[in-house]
Protein backbone atom coordinates (compact mmCIF):
# COMPACT_ATOMS: atom_id res chain seq x y z
CA UNK A 1 0.00 0.00 0.00
CA UNK A 2 0.97 3.42 -0.65
CA UNK A 3 -0.04 6.95 -0.52
CA UNK A 4 -1.61 6.99 -3.68
CA UNK A 5 -3.99 3.49 -3.65
CA UNK A 6 -4.50 3.66 0.35
CA UNK A 7 -8.41 3.73 -0.63
CA UNK A 8 -7.69 0.50 -2.63
CA UNK A 9 -6.63 -1.20 1.31
CA UNK A 10 -8.75 1.08 3.90
CA UNK A 11 -12.09 1.85 3.56
CA UNK A 12 -14.24 4.56 6.10
CA UNK A 13 -18.24 4.76 6.37
CA UNK A 14 -19.55 6.96 8.65
CA UNK A 15 -23.05 6.86 9.78
CA UNK A 16 -24.40 10.11 11.03
CA UNK A 17 -27.78 8.47 12.36
CA UNK A 18 -25.93 6.35 15.03
CA UNK A 19 -22.33 8.28 15.52
CA UNK A 20 -20.29 5.48 13.64
CA UNK A 21 -17.43 5.31 11.84
CA UNK A 22 -16.57 1.75 10.48
CA UNK A 23 -13.01 1.08 9.29
CA UNK A 24 -12.88 -1.89 6.64
CA UNK A 25 -9.67 -3.80 5.37
CA UNK A 26 -9.15 -5.25 1.61
CA UNK A 27 -5.90 -7.83 2.89
CA UNK A 28 -5.02 -7.46 -1.33
CA UNK A 29 -6.74 -4.77 -2.32
CA UNK A 30 -9.29 -3.82 -4.85
CA UNK A 31 -7.56 -5.08 -8.06
CA UNK A 32 -7.45 -8.15 -6.56
CA UNK A 33 -10.42 -10.87 -5.99
CA UNK A 34 -9.44 -13.38 -3.23
CA UNK A 35 -10.36 -11.10 -0.35
CA UNK A 36 -12.92 -8.36 -0.08
CA UNK A 37 -13.82 -5.52 2.03
CA UNK A 38 -14.52 -6.24 6.02
CA UNK A 39 -15.56 -4.60 8.76
CA UNK A 40 -11.92 -4.38 11.09
CA UNK A 41 -13.14 -1.72 13.46
CA UNK A 42 -16.26 -0.02 14.40
CA UNK A 43 -15.33 3.70 16.36
CA UNK A 44 -18.51 4.81 18.58
CA UNK A 45 -19.68 8.24 19.28
CA UNK A 46 -18.11 10.57 16.57
CA UNK A 47 -19.90 13.53 16.30
CA UNK A 48 -18.59 14.56 13.48
CA UNK A 49 -18.16 13.12 9.94
CA UNK A 50 -14.59 11.76 9.68
CA UNK A 51 -12.80 10.77 6.57
CA UNK A 52 -9.69 8.54 6.08
CA UNK A 53 -7.66 11.22 4.62
CA UNK A 54 -8.30 12.89 8.03
CA UNK A 55 -7.25 9.77 10.15
CA UNK A 56 -3.77 9.45 7.83
CA UNK A 57 -2.93 13.39 7.95
CA UNK A 58 -3.86 12.98 11.65
CA UNK A 59 -1.50 9.90 12.16
CA UNK A 60 -4.28 8.07 13.41
CA UNK A 61 -3.68 5.24 10.88
CA UNK A 62 -0.09 4.47 10.11
CA UNK A 63 0.66 1.69 7.57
Amino acid sequence: ATSENIQDYIQLNYDEATQTAIISIDRDGTSSSQYDMAEYLTLANIEKSVTLDELLQNNQIVF
